[in-house]
C-alpha cells in the first residue's frame, strides 16, 4: 500500500488555501485544473501541491448545475462532516520545524505552542485559517 494522501476540499477558496500552503510549506503547485462549467480560474476541480516528500491534493466543492442541483454530496455541510481530522507533519530537524511553524503562525491560531512533549519530541498544534488542524512533530536527538 502507498502512503495516504490528504485531499482537502474548500468552499470556493481553494486558490487562497493553495497559495497559503505553498508559502507555509515552501511547496509548489504541480497540477491545477478547473471545473469546465465555472468561469476560467475561478473554481479548482483538482490541484496538487508538493513540498519535499509531502503531497497535498486540494479542490473546491463541485459547483451547482444550471438547475441549481449539486452534482455531488456537499461535504462542507456541517451535518455531513466526518470526525475532526488533523494533518501531522514529521520533521527531520528543529530548524525546519521552527520555520514552518513561524510561517503558519502568521495567520493561524496556535492551539499548542512549540514545546517539548512527553514522548521526547518538540511538538505544536495549530489551526489554520481554513480550520485545518496541523500537528508539527520533530524528534529531539540527544
Amino acid at each position: 500500500m502507498k502512503p495516504v494522501i490528504p485531499y482537502l476540499e474548500f468552499s470556493g477558496n481553494c486558490q487562497e488555501a493553495l497559495d497559503y500552503y505553498c508559502y507555509c510549506l515552501q511547496g509548489e503547485v504541480t497540477l491545477k485544473q478547473y471545473y469546465s462549467n465555472s468561469r476560467p480560474t475561478e473554481l479548482i476541480s483538482h490541484a496538487e501541491l508538493r513540498a519535499g516528500p509531502l503531497l497535498l491534493m486540494l479542490r473546491d466543492s463541485e459547483p451547482e448545475s444550471a438547475s441549481g442541483e449539486k452534482k455531488t454530496l456537499h461535504r462542507l455541510d456541517p451535518n455531513l462532516m466526518p470526525a475532526r481530522l488533523s494533518l501531522a507533519l514529521e520533521f527531520d530537524g528543529l530548524m525546519e520545524q521552527q520555520a514552518v511553524f513561524d510561517r503558519f503562525a502568521e495567520r493561524s491560531s496556535i492551539v499548542r505552542p512549540l514545546m517539548k512533549a512527553t514522548w521526547g519530541s518538540r511538538y505544536a498544534e495549530i489551526c489554520d485559517p481554513f480550520t485545518i488542524f496541523w500537528r508539527l512533530n520533530c524528534a529531539i536527538v540527544v
